[in-house]
């Protein structure tokens, strides 16, 4: 009897190894990939933007752009899509601060709808930051950190994989993860 009950237990956790196992995934820090977020695995392109604008990264690389690190991350082992984006750059002085004028006029939610939740914070972080998402159900990260000495921005999304698995600096990590 007791057997009889644990059986979709038993059959649950047998799928969720088959996914885990079979699941496709892709990954690169060519930055030349860079906004292509499509063709890699399944839905790749309609799930990520079901789940994000990507509204805190760049809309392209430009020669006004120093890439300091690019990582991208897609798997199809889970149930839903695994996303994990992150991208350190330097700018100009002016160029820098206009970035980060952008990021203070922002008034949007994770999905890019105006009237959103982009929150400035100083103390989670190592370095100031603007932040659309913090750890939500679904693991979710999405922030912007601005590090004004040295005229760098680090962007960073990841979802559903634990932020640790970024190949990134651990102090661009959020305080309480580290």
């Amino acid at each position: 009897m007791i057997y009889i009950a644990l059986l979709p237990t038993i059959i649950m956790l047998g799928v969720f190894g088959l996914i885990a196992v079979t699941g496709e995934s892709y990954s690169t820090t060519d930055i030349s990939q860079y906004g292509i977020y499509e063709g890699h695995i399944p839905s790749e392109a309609e799930e990520l933007r079901m789940h994000t604008s990507l509204s805190l990264f760049p809309k392209e690389i430009t020669s006004q752009h120093k890439v300091d690190a690019f990582y991208y991350y897609c798997s199809t082992q889970s149930f839903d899509n695994i996303y994990q984006i992150y991208l350190s750059y330097t700018l100009q002085p002016k160029d820098f601060y206009a970035e980060v004028e952008r990021f203070s006029q922002m008034d949007i939610d994770y999905k890019g709808v105006e009237g959103g939740s982009l929150q400035y914070d100083s103390i989670v972080f190592e370095y100031p930051a603007y932040v659309l998402r913090f750890e939500d159900e679904f693991s979710t990260f999405e922030y912007a950190l601005i590090d004004e000495s040295n005229y760098r921005i680090v962007c960073m999304y990841s979802y559903i994989k634990e932020i640790q698995a970024i190949p990134m600096e651990s102090f661009y990590s959020p305080r309480e993860v580290n």
